[in-house]
């Protein structure tokens, strides 16, 4: 079976289709769909992106954030967050062994 390439279809299109068409996957969302998408405040996500660690680029005059780069930050704050608790643990650990002698 040959599949068609997507396209971009109006919701008239889709809505004379019964929804049986499939939309488009995005690439990259807004700041304030990225604030949505990561739980976070619209002003942090600016704040990452001013300060370089969340990558975005303009298309006119709309900020953007590619949803590889949104899954990529996710990814390291939980991989940044298993090694604070690993860590807390691990010093846990060292203070009771410290206090029971």
């Amino acid at each position: 079976m040959i599949r068609k390439p997507y396209r971009v279809i109006s919701a008239r299109e889709e809505k004379a289709a019964g929804g049986a068409l499939a939309p488009v996957p995005r690439v990259a969302v807004s700041l304030p769909e990225a604030a949505a998408a990561l739980g976070i405040c619209e002003d942090t996500v600016r704040a990452l992106a001013h300060a370089g660690t969340l990558p975005t680029f303009t298309q006119g005059r709309r900020i953007l954030v590619r949803v590889a780069a949104l899954d990529a930050y996710a990814a390291a704050q939980e991989a940044a967050h298993m090694a604070d608790i690993k860590a807390r643990q691990e010093s846990e650990a060292r203070h009771r062994q410290w206090r029971t002698g």
